[in-house]
């Protein structure tokens, strides 16, 4: 009896499945995201807002620039990055470059960053490639074959 009831739960399961647009996209608890910026933008500092891009959510702290380069983003093929540091739609830049910000003592209050913020949407396209960010050179090289070939059809696009 459990046997038939756990054979029907996982039929149930996957017929569930079937009816998915993206049933070969895997969902990934921390994917690499990737994604090409507007030149303008490319050695500035980015902050996190909220749904209404009126308020900072979330920014890195000017030592977190300084000690760990694991922050600034990793350059690969055609013009994209890996992010290091959680880009997402909202993700927004201050009109400060980096290594102006990581020289600061401390990082600006978030009604000053909100007065920096640089006018105009900063990406040209966001991709979460639905694979775990490992940042290993094998892992690097997988996602420049990728993109490379222009192969994005594992991947979800964000922008």
């Amino acid at each position: 009896m459990k046997r038939t009831i756990l054979f029907l739960f996982g039929l149930f399961l996957f017929q569930g499945c079937s009816s998915c647009n993206h049933k070969d996209k895997v969902l990934v608890r921390n994917p690499a995201i990737i994604y090409r910026v507007k030149p303008e933008f490319l050695d500035k500092v980015p902050v996190q807002l909220d749904s209404t891009k009126k308020e900072v959510q979330s920014y890195r702290a000017p030592t977190d620039i300084k000690s760990n380069g694991g922050s600034l983003p990793t350059a690969l093929e055609d013009g994209f990055f890996l992010d290091n540091i959680g880009i997402n739609k909202n993700t927004s830049y201050l009109q400060i470059t980096m290594e102006t910000y990581s020289k600061l003592s401390q990082a600006p209050a978030r009604d000053e960053m909100i007065k920096m913020i640089m006018k105009g949407d900063p990406f040209i396209e966001i991709y979460n490639t639905n694979m775990p960010k490992t940042g290993t050179e094998e892992f690097i090289d997988k996602i420049n074959k990728l993109i490379k070939e222009k192969d994005f059809s594992s991947f979800n696009k964000i922008k």
